[in-house]
């Protein structure tokens, strides 16, 4: 007879430096093609972490923290983020978030 507990999976990766209390508005993405994932995470600052889809290294923190905005753009959750590949650039990619009432670029 099986026990309950028996058929639960193991993760494949573990992400230990993600900051996230459960909730599943934040935003949250992938691009398969260099193995990234980029996830908002639920802390003070409100970063953008990149993560190694393959190791689960954290690569980058982004801060999208808006010195000259108004105190809202600060406590406003990061809903959205893309991968978006450049225009006219085979090799570039950018990371599109929307937090707030405003869209990031941030481009390496």
């Amino acid at each position: 007879p099986e026990r309950e507990g028996d058929n639960v999976s193991s993760p494949v990766v573990l992400y230990p430096e993600h900051r996230n209390v459960a909730h599943v508005e934040l935003g949250f993405d992938v691009d398969i093609d260099v193995g990234l994932l980029a996830a908002a995470q639920h802390d003070p600052n409100r970063t953008v972490s990149i993560f190694s889809s393959k190791s689960g290294e954290l690569l980058k923190s982004l801060s999208v923290k808006d010195t000259q905005a108004l105190s809202f753009f600060d406590k406003a959750d990061v809903k959205a983020l893309k991968f978006v590949q450049d225009r006219g650039s085979e090799h570039m990619k950018s990371l599109w978030v929307a937090k707030g009432t405003r869209v990031i670029r941030f481009a390496w």
